[in-house]
């Protein structure tokens, strides 16, 4: 269990979640806007820079509105920086869970050693929004497939009141409803993959997907690009219950010229 921890707390980017644009949640189970069923898995992401002795993220626990707590069983990551949470039992239809520290976490004093303050009340409501989910009735999924593969949508540079934002977004379509699976694409800039950079995503609007580089996006959430360059992507698709499709074949090559999206 500490191998595992420490693998993911080397794997985050220091400073991620650091960010002058509004607070970012201690942890992440990426079920925020998606649907889980009863034999759906949680994918786990928080913020290495807020550790305390006290709290320790593989602890979590999945509380239901009648406070009746379950367990949480932590399984080989699949994504760096991420780890993937089979729920002892299936979850319960209709029920709606939390996936919080058996610590409250405004109590808990995080931060670098002589920095460390507890959470503002903030910040521990984004957590909980982040984390609080409802389940859906079972229903039997096929596994994700490519029905076409993504195809570039954006690509721009734009100035904000927020700080420069670099976008680049894809449109695509699987056999799945957008909120039944996840998408972990993988960019580099060399055709050998050698600096590659992965980013596990959710489908926020329709059939389209997107990386961005911005003030606002935590470092291990943006892609720094300019125009002119070449990349490489692959796309490995992801199904509610934890299964994955990895991608197959060549890796798709992208030039990056100013495309302004489709309206």
């Amino acid at each position: 269990m500490k191998a595992v921890l420490g693998m993911i707390l080397g794997l985050c980017t220091t400073g991620a979640w650091a960010t002058m644009c509004g607070p970012h949640p201690l942890y992440d189970s990426h079920t925020m806007g998606m649907n889980v069923y009863p034999d759906s898995v949680l994918w786990l992401e928080f913020n290495p820079d807020q550790t305390s002795p006290k709290w320790n993220p593989l602890d979590l626990q999945l509380r239901t509105e009648g406070k009746r707590s379950m367990g949480v069983r932590v399984q080989p990551a699949y994504a760096k920086g991420m780890l993937r949470l089979q729920p002892e039992k299936p979850l319960m239809p209709t029920q709606t869970y939390h996936l919080t520290s058996p610590i409250p976490l405004k109590s808990i004093k995080f931060g670098a050693a002589g920095k460390k303050a507890r959470p503002s009340e903030q910040v521990v409501k984004t957590t909980q929004l982040y984390n609080t989910f409802s389940v859906l009735p079972a229903t039997k999924l096929p596994k994700p497939a490519w029905v076409s593969y993504p195809k570039l949508q954006e690509v721009s540079i734009s100035q904000t009141t927020l700080g420069e934002i670099r976008a680049i977004r894809w449109h695509l379509q699987t056999n799945l409803h957008e909120k039944d699976h996840y998408v972990y694409i993988r960019l580099a800039k060399k055709a050998d993959f050698s600096d590659e950079k992965g980013f596990f995503t959710r489908l926020w609007m329709p059939q389209t997907m997107s990386v961005t580089y911005g003030d606002c996006r935590p470092a291990k959430d943006t892609f720094y690009f300019q125009f002119g360059e070449t990349i490489w992507a692959k796309f490995d698709l992801i199904g509610h219950d934890g299964d994955i499709v990895p991608w197959q074949g060549a890796p798709m090559k992208f030039e990056l010229q100013p495309l302004a999206p489709t309206r």
